[in-house]
């Protein structure tokens, strides 16, 4: 089991489930249907910009492999949904996500400018499985949809920054990461902080509407992601931040759709 979940994150598939997690979990608070095919070309597009960016690194079959089906398969269900106008708002992310491993013609990608590195991960991500979602299935964004947006977006800088305590012996000083600049310690308080008033957010958000049966998951995601970011530092394993703090977004998912 151990061997399979290490294969499925290093294949990038896990971080593809983690994007459809973060998926469901918008359609499930909006109370809108989950369209499958929708959800497979984000899990699977996922999957491909990852393998992409691992090819440039690193060449190797097997992400070459994974990077194929995962496109082909991104295509598939791109070609056979109800396609319209408002899924070319997946461009401008598809274009970032890129820019953020490789710009051609240039040397440095938006990777390697100071202090953005989880600001790009995180307003991409929520692009994608909050923004979008929200912009296909209604006629315009209410308060309601923002609060959303802006709970999800402290939600992945909480969780995001601690890839940084993971990478901090990786990554060059010129990068200026949080953990760099702040201190692992501080870095862990402002996780905790982040994902705290994420939850604060959302949780007053739907407490007195008919939402309110998602009060508990919200709480026990939260209480989760807290345990993790306490706990986390330099010295946890590749696959303690790649399959569990990812999982959390997963996990995110699965138990509101739980409650539904």
């Amino acid at each position: 089991m151990i061997r399979l979940l290490k294969f499925i994150s290093d294949s990038f598939i896990w971080i593809g489930l983690c994007a459809g997690g973060s998926y469901i979990y918008t359609c499930t608070l909006l109370k809108v249907p989950i369209n499958w095919l929708t959800l497979l070309l984000i899990s699977s597009a996922t999957t491909a910009l990852y393998s992409f960016l691992k090819i440039l690194k690193k060449s190797s079959g097997k992400y070459k492999i994974v990077l194929g089906l995962s496109s082909l398969t991104a295509v598939a269900s791109l070609f056979y949904s109800d396609f319209n106008s408002g899924y070319f708002i997946l461009i401008p992310a598809g274009i970032v996500g890129i820019g953020y491993g490789y710009i051609p013609l240039y040397k440095n990608p938006l990777r390697s400018i100071p202090f953005i590195k989880i600001f790009i991960i995180a307003i991409v991500w929520v692009w994608v499985t909050t923004v979008f979602p929200i912009y296909i299935n209604f006629e315009a964004f209410n308060l309601g949809h923002l609060v959303l947006i802006n709970s999800q977006l402290l939600f992945l800088f909480g969780i995001t920054v601690l890839f940084d305590i993971r990478d901090l012996k990786h990554d060059p000083s010129e990068l200026k990461t949080i953990p760099q600049t702040i201190g692992i310690r501080s870095t862990q308080r402002l996780s905790l902080v982040l994902i705290t008033l994420s939850s604060i957010l959302i949780l007053v958000s739907i407490c007195h509407s008919d939402s309110s049966r998602f009060m508990l998951p919200i709480v026990l995601t939260s209480l989760s992601s807290l345990a993790l970011a306490s706990v986390s530092s330099e010295k946890r394993s590749y696959h303690y931040y790649t399959i569990i703090a990812d999982g959390v977004l997963l996990f995110q998912g699965i138990i509101v759709l739980a409650f539904r």
